[in-house]
């Protein structure tokens, strides 16, 4: 098994590199890695339905859509990541137990005992802190796991939403909230996040038959930041294969009130309906009009609503005819 320590923190070009091993792996590989500060969500999510996207915004924080399933995650550099990839002989199946065994034994040479909680999860003492997810392509399986060594839980628990908001209805994978815990103060002596990762590379590399480290092939590497370009840094992947969802807004200003009712598909508004008192049937008509069609973001509908409204060049974030439409 080839053991790879990452030091590249870019989580756009880190989950593109996940996938280009998922594409070519010949061989079994394991891969430590971590994020500069960032939201992952699962395939099958809503960002509007699992981030706080005030905070993000706020905190200057991408949100990655990563191919496996499962809930969001906040992640920075005290989140440690690692990659198991394996070619599968015969039929492919979904297997948590197998690649989180030698983790829990590497957690054990430093006096953690981690249980199972679930399929997918490592808990100590009843607080997670380990989420795990799987992907399957073409006779290879991707498992990928957090270790909560010394994450920001103030920022995790801020970049979360702790349950889908009313306004959004849909068919997409809801997070599920635990309690979580750090792993760095249930150490007996002090180890940083970078002693952490290599102890685990070292760990795997000796635990399994014929492991050794290596380094990413620069071929990788090359096509992994080709796939950040057209896939992990656009909307397109990271909103725009949000599941079809219905949005159901309300506004209610000093001399209008209105209900917006919005159809989205692939991201893009499909449907848009006005209705309400105060806001002239001319606006509602125009709001309608110019909207549908548009992406459903913040950025995008901004300038538009200035224009029908007449206030300027975009209306902030914060402005309350923005926020009806989110």
């Amino acid at each position: 098994m080839r053991c790879i320590l990452s030091h590249d923190t870019d989580p756009a070009l880190n989950l593109a590199t996940e996938e280009v091993l998922l594409g070519t792996a010949q061989e079994p590989v394991f891969r430590v890695w971590r994020n500069r500060p960032a939201v992952i969500i699962g395939r099958h999510q809503n960002p509007y339905t699992q981030v706080d996207l005030a905070f993000v915004r706020q905190a200057r924080l991408p949100v990655i859509r990563r191919i496996s399933g499962g809930g969001a995650v906040y992640q920075d550099l005290g989140n440690v990541n690692f990659t198991f990839v394996r070619p599968a002989a015969g039929r492919v199946r979904i297997d948590y137990r197998t690649p989180l065994t030698p983790v829990r034994g590497f957690l054990a040479t430093l006096g953690i005992t981690a249980v199972f909680d679930g399929d997918n999860t490592l808990a100590v003492a009843g607080k997670k802190i380990s989420g795990n997810a799987q992907h399957i392509s073409k006779g290879r399986v991707l498992h990928h796991g957090t270790l909560l060594f010394d994450a920001d839980l103030t920022a995790l628990s801020h970049s979360l939403l702790a349950g889908v908001p009313e306004r959004y209805r849909d068919k997409s994978v809801d997070s599920v909230r635990r309690t979580v815990a750090n792993i760095r103060p249930m150490l007996d002596g002090d180890l940083g996040t970078k002693r952490f990762m290599q102890a685990l590379v070292d760990y795997i590399s000796r635990s399994v038959a014929g492991g050794f480290q290596d380094d990413l092939a620069p071929e990788a590497s090359r096509a992994a930041e080709r796939l950040v370009r057209r896939k992990y840094a656009t909307w397109e992947w990271n909103v725009g294969q949000s599941p079809d969802y219905a949005f159901v807004g309300r506004y209610r200003g000093k001399t209008a009130a209105a209900t917006i009712r919005i159809q989205v598909a692939g991201g893009v508004i499909r449907q848009l309906d006005v209705t309400g008192d105060g806001w002239p049937a001319a606006t509602r008509e125009a709001l309608a009009r110019r909207l549908t069609g548009r992406r459903h973001r913040p950025e995008t509908l901004a300038p538009v609503l200035a224009a029908v409204f007449g206030a300027g060049e975009a209306l902030a974030p914060d402005d309350p005819r923005l926020q009806a439409f989110f």
